[in-house]
């Protein structure tokens, strides 16, 4: 039982790595059109990233699949609830297995390729490197790219993590290529860099929210995944919570991260916040902020 236990974690971060990070993804899609067991088991992994993508559910593992995910366990639910945990060979013949047996081979890959300063199969000669400062001044991302032998430093400076990465969504695959996740990264800087939320006032400028773009798939339509929220904000005032599946703001379809910021900048500087959202229960609502005195 330990052991599937870990194997379950491992798809589980393997999922996770893919939600926030567009190579993985390329990875796993490759790897599922082949043969054999690990191809099978990208295509497992490929399943259960579209299962969440239909119900909202971010890296976090916030909603429904958050306890015994995959069913396999002594709890009930999870997509492999219908099965007893044990599953026939994919050679056919010989005894069942779980079906997590090239869980390892996988994330050994996964590993292997997106290390710091390992050159993508088929890439050219080019190699990238990531560093985050942060300090009572604010955050500071270094990123560092040599190809060819020839190196460049972009340097990124803003006042705070949330804000810097809503007007750079590019660094979001960076900060969240660490096995903890966006959320988690995003919490303990924010730690470092706040103070308690009393002693700070309401910041009506932005949403506070950190996302990824989520397209539409099925019935679900398009919007932005949330990750975490920042203390002190609307978002944080609202009730939003991570897993929710952002839609629109004052009528604003959000599409792209970017979208955020264009619809709280046309609101003015004493307007109402409108949120529409769907939340981890798949239950759509509309959450409303307005200033004091309006």
């Amino acid at each position: 039982m330990q052991d599937l236990d870990q194997r379950e974690a491992n798809l589980d971060a393997t999922i996770a790595r893919a939600q926030v990070d567009p190579r993985v993804r390329g990875l796993i899609e490759e790897l599922a059109a082949g043969e054999g067991e690990l191809a099978w088991t990208a295509r497992m992994a490929r399943r259960e990233l579209g299962l969440r993508a239909d119900r909202g559910i971010d890296a976090l593992w916030s909603g429904p699949f958050g306890a015994a995910p995959f069913g396999t366990g002594g709890g009930s639910g999870g997509i492999f609830s219908p099965f007893s945990g044990n599953f026939a060979p994919l050679g056919g013949g010989g005894a069942s297995r779980s079906p997590f047996g090239a869980l390892e081979e996988l994330q050994s890959q996964l590993d292997a390729l997106f290390a710091p300063g390992v050159v993508p199969p088929g890439g050219s000669s080019t190699s990238e490197s990531f560093s985050m400062r942060l300090g009572p001044d604010g955050v500071e991302l270094e990123l560092r790219t040599n190809e060819n032998g020839e190196e460049s430093i972009k340097t990124y400076r803003g006042d705070d993590l949330e804000e810097l990465l809503e007007q750079q969504p590019e660094l979001r695959a960076w900060v969240g290529n660490g096995s903890a996740g966006i959320g988690s990264l995003q919490q303990r800087a924010l730690r470092e860099l706040r103070p308690p939320v009393q002693a700070q006032p309401l910041r009506t400028d932005i949403l506070g929210v950190l996302v990824t773009d989520s397209p539409a798939t099925g019935t679900r339509p398009a919007g932005l995944v949330v990750h975490d929220t920042v203390p002190g904000t609307i978002a944080h005032l609202l009730g939003v919570t991570s897993g929710d599946l952002l839609l629109e703001i004052n009528s604003m379809n959000l599409s792209e991260v970017t979208d955020i910021s264009r619809a709280m900048a046309s609101r003015g500087d004493h307007g109402e916040v409108r949120v529409r959202l769907i939340g981890t229960d798949g239950v759509e609502r509309t959450r409303v902020w307005r200033p004091e005195g309006s």
